[in-house]
């Protein structure tokens, strides 16, 4: 029996049908305006019926890393051969590769706490940086953010601590990596919006006029320009402008082309409405989809990041729709204005491919690979939280 033959009829074929993985069929929505966009429509369109593929036929360059069952960091090429463990002991409980692909910063288990080192794609330890959680590499890499003692501890690429960042959560880098903005927490929950230069460590406010407010708003740096989005606004610090959004910023696109803002609750849906508003364009709307609720009533703005991943060039927003009665893939061609719908798939944390050809995904504790023209639905590994290496 080949190895194809064994997947349609083995175990992992019964497992996908029963719960409707199998797509079986793919909807191409044309023109997907926000006046009737929102992310439970579809329309008619061409069809195709993605399958168990050959996994030799899955090659998008590079390799995933994904946590194992026994919480080792394992590799993995995408056509599923070279699974290698790149830790010992377990305990893995998150990781994230540098911007050029040649490090990852692992938070593992530790006790009652957490560790963080930093590995190469080999294995090979460059530095043990202590109790910490929540690595951030720098948009060049040669810096790395841990949370540390309720703060941000900044390191080198050698392990040692630049500066501290004390009562501080939720940090972004600008994209020249010149300066980091957080939120400054207080003893209440609350916090503020602060930003801090990397070489000096001069702190400042985002805006005088910001009050303390609770501490689940990040502030996020535009892609390209000294601009961030925080709450429902944008701010320019170095010109002082301020321009309202309709709801609070979720994230930019990789590009700043577009910000997505989540709108206030619509009670005809189960969730909250979103939409993608175009920078270019004056802040148009441009595309909705719907966030649903979470479980344990995370805020929506920063929900929607685990069932969603940008392609690099910023053009495409891949969707994975948790409604409970009608699960879906949804890409979102933000260029050309419509969206792809594949039905009855389900999943979450979702990351493309450096080419932007391919998504991994995780489900009941397996890997899967997805080619984004639905030619086929591959299993991996049994694993979690999968990430493409980057390009360098």
């Amino acid at each position: 029996m080949t190895k194809r033959e064994s997947l349609q009829r083995g175990p992992e074929w019964r497992h996908f049908t029963v719960f409707g993985v199998i797509v079986s069929a793919v909807v191409l929505v044309a023109l997907l305006m926000v006046s009737d966009c929102g992310g439970g429509q579809d329309s008619p369109g061409n069809t195709a019926t993605p399958t168990f593929g050959p996994v030799g036929t899955i090659n998008a360059g590079g390799q995933l890393a994904f946590i194992a069952n026994d919480g080792n960091l394992t590799l993995i090429n995408p056509d599923g051969s070279g699974a290698e463990a790149i830790t010992e002991g377990g305990g893995v409980q998150r990781y994230a590769w540098s911007p050029d692909g040649s490090l990852i910063a692992v938070q593992r288990q530790d006790g009652a706490g957490s560790r963080v080192e930093v590995i190469r794609p080999s294995g090979e330890t460059v530095f043990d940086a202590g109790d910490g959680a929540a690595p951030v590499w720098a948009p060049l890499g040669g810096r790395l953010l841990v949370e540390r003692a309720g703060g941000l501890d900044l390191l080198d690429v050698g392990g040692e601590s630049v500066r501290s960042i004390p009562s501080a959560v939720l940090p972004d880098w600008s994209s020249d990596g010149t300066a980091i903005a957080f939120i400054r927490t207080s003893d209440d929950g609350k916090g503020v919006p602060m930003i801090t230069a990397v070489e000096s460590g001069e702190e400042r406010a985002l805006d005088a006029t910001i009050t303390p407010d609770e501490a689940i708003y990040p502030v996020l740096w535009h892609p390209g320009r000294a601009v961030l989005g925080f709450r429902n606004a944008l701010y320019e610090p170095g010109t002082g402008t301020k321009t309202e959004l309709p709801g609070p910023v979720a994230y930019f696109s990789p590009d700043g082309r577009l910000v997505l803002v989540i709108l206030g609750p619509d009670p005809t849906i189960t969730g909250r409405p979103a939409r993608l508003l175009d920078l270019t364009q004056g802040a148009k709307a441009t595309i909705g989809l719907d966030v649903r609720p979470a479980p344990d009533e995370t805020p929506p703005w920063l929900y929607i990041k685990r069932w969603t991943d940008w392609s690099k060039d910023g053009r495409l927003l891949f969707y994975m729709d948790p409604d409970e009665m009608r699960p879906r893939v949804r890409i979102y061609d933000t260029v050309a204005i419509t969206q792809d719908a594949y039905r009855n798939i389900r999943g979450e944390n979702p990351n493309l491919s450096p080419d932007g050809t391919h998504a991994t995904f995780e489900y009941e504790g397996r890997v899967w690979v997805f080619p984004l023209n639905a030619a086929a639905l591959v299993p991996l590994a049994e694993g979690s939280l999968p990430a493409w290496q980057p390009a360098p």
